[in-house]
């Protein structure tokens, strides 16, 4: 998939590459001109003192290495651009197929999942003009060996060893070097996992003193990459040392037996003298080989973690089948509901009775700490979709919904409200349209953050840095309410929208969802007694299941009788 999506990019520019490919071409005729000019002078200008043919040959090497100059650099910088560019392309495709994926498919590993689009460079670093001429110049080695056939006679069968022995020594070193890229890139994306886990967490082990813990895990895969890499490139340094050992070898062979042909007249000695320049330029690009090697295992590890992120599943699978209704009622409704973490012990949801909110209600969910009611609340939002049944809005499965469609009619607000970094404007209007001062303003004073911009000086100018750090756990919940309320969603699903909150605040912002009309469906998970009085309906929650559903105050003296019976039983 990766291969397939950087191929594609790179196909675009197919004029570019054709264009470089000709030119080294080019570039590998001309350098025959070197090797021809010196043959020439030591047969012909040497024996015979030409001046004369000295000079035109001396003018015309000159201009065939000004043109090879000038060659190499045009080509030179086509590719760098068309790379840059196809670099860019397809990290942008990269991040938008990561930020198009489902959040319920994406791995728990934040720091792994970001290590693996990291992976990305490992590739960028193999589409470098280097290797591309490498492809173009190794063919035109067999170019060169063939004139050194034609000149030096059986002097050829030195270079052909090396180059032979050299491209075998090269397929087989390819297998351990793969095994130790994959392994030294598994482990370095481990360790970006623990960086990650450290900046995040750093509140916690701190304040829990547990530094150490972390602190160990990161010096023993420190250790292991250390040890992946030494080996790696001690087995790289011993191929390039093998390599150009062959080199030499080989070249001290053609020069044995191009003087023993030459001293037996079969050769002449310029013909000696161009077969080993021409050796020179046969073998040359072998010298590559441990490094590109290299490279293309790492690409090829890398490409794998990519393959594992671009086969996550999407929230579109195909927008053209997704539908995109004029108006939305805001009716929700959902059967034989059923969702699981694989990787975690969070609690499931199994709701096996249909769940029915009709427009314009509004109900509250209540129930124990990990019964499943922000699991709930996530698939309810698609922001998770279900392993069973489905969840329909005005009766359509909210799968063949566009999501821009579920996401301009369904706010939710998450329990722990991440802000990203920018501007406090820029966070309030985060995925909308540009609502106007006016409304900015008004939404702001309905939610209470007007205090916050007053007590700025640079009111909605506020830096906010990533994650929201420097702002309090009250103000990044009024900010997600603000813009809840600025979007205008025509369901608001909200996970404890006052859990951070003061009693003020808290006030300000019960007062804003009572005046909530009979147009704006509201579900709402709480804990707070204050919050119950908004609700018509109480849904109560136990291990992922509806235990109690119906009219709020028939539900909670339900649950008021449970607890008087419970505590005579306690006291009997």
């Amino acid at each position: 998939m990766a291969w397939g999506m950087i191929k594609a990019s790179v196909l675009q520019h197919r004029k570019t590459l054709v264009n470089a490919m000709v030119a080294t071409g080019l570039v590998n005729l001309i350098s025959l001109i070197v090797s021809i000019y010196s043959m020439q002078v030591y047969d012909r200008v040497i024996p015979t003192s030409g001046v004369a043919t000295l000079t035109v040959l001396t003018i015309g090497a000159v201009l065939a290495a000004m043109f090879e100059f000038t060659l190499k650099w045009l080509r030179g910088h086509a590719i760098d651009q068309a790379s840059a560019v196809v670099d860019c392309e397809v990290s942008n495709q990269l991040v938008s197929r990561l930020l198009g994926s489902r959040l319920d498919a994406r791995p728990a590993q934040v720091g792994t999942l970001a290590a693996q689009v990291r992976g990305f460079d490992y590739i960028r670093g193999l589409m470098t003009s280097t290797t591309l001429f490498f492809a173009i110049d190794l063919p035109f080695g067999l170019l060169f060996i063939g004139v050194i056939a034609l000149l030096g006679g059986v002097a050829v069968i030195a270079p052909i060893v090396v180059v032979a022995t050299s491209i075998v020594l090269g397929l087989y070193a390819a297998k351990r070097v793969r095994r130790l890229s994959a392994q030294s890139l598994h482990n370095s994306n481990r360790k970006m996992g623990v960086l990650v886990e450290a900046i995040e967490a750093g509140e916690t082990l701190k304040a829990g003193g547990g530094e150490w813990r972390l602190l160990g895990k990161w010096r023993h895969l420190v250790e292991q990459v250390a040890i992946d890499d030494l080996e790696l490139k001690n087995h790289n340094s011993n191929i390039s040392y093998i390599v150009a050992l062959l080199q030499s070898v080989g070249y001290v062979a053609m020069i044995a037996t191009g003087a023993v042909l030459a001293m037996d007249g079969y050769i002449t000695t310029g013909a000696l003298l161009a077969c080993s320049i021409l050796n020179g330029r046969a073998v040359s690009p072998l010298l590559q080989l441990p490094s590109l090697l290299l490279q293309w295992s790492q690409a090829r590890s890398a490409l794998q973690t990519l393959d594992q992120m671009l086969a996550l599943p999407a929230d579109a699978s195909d927008e053209s089948e997704q539908l995109t209704p004029d108006s939305c009622r805001g009716d929700i409704w959902s059967d034989d509901l059923g969702f699981g973490y694989a990787e975690s012990s969070a609690a499931s949801v199994a709701l096996r009775a249909p769940l029915s909110v009709r427009a314009g209600s509004k109900v509250g969910i209540v129930g124990e700490v990990g019964s499943g009611k922000s699991t709930l609340l996530k698939l309810l939002a698609g922001l998770y979709e279900p392993q069973k049944g489905q969840v329909r809005l005005d009766g359509v499965d909210m799968r063949h919904l566009s999501p821009g469609f579920v996401r301009a009619n369904l706010g939710y607000l998450a329990q722990d409200y991440r802000l990203v970094g920018g501007t406090l404007r820029e966070n309030l209007t985060l995925g909308l349209a540009d609502p106007g001062d006016a409304s900015l303003l008004e939404a702001c004073r309905a939610t209470g953050l007007i205090q916050l911009i007053n007590a700025s000086p640079k009111g909605l100018a506020l830096p906010i840095s990533e994650g929201g750090r420097g702002v309090s756990g009250g103000q990044r919940q009024l900010i997600g309410l603000t813009r809840l309320f600025l979007a205008n969603a025509k369901i608001w699903l909200l996970d404890e929208p006052t859990a951070s909150l003061d009693g003020n605040s808290e006030g300000k912002i019960l007062s804003m969802l009572r005046q909530q009309g009979s147009d704006r469906t509201m579900i709402v998970v709480t804990h707070k007694q204050s919050l119950l009085p908004l609700f018509d309906r109480l849904i109560v929650i136990v291990n992922g299941k509806v235990a109690l559903d119906g009219p709020r105050d028939l539900v909670l003296a339900k649950l008021q009788g449970n607890a008087d019976a419970n505590q005579t039983v306690e006291t009997n």
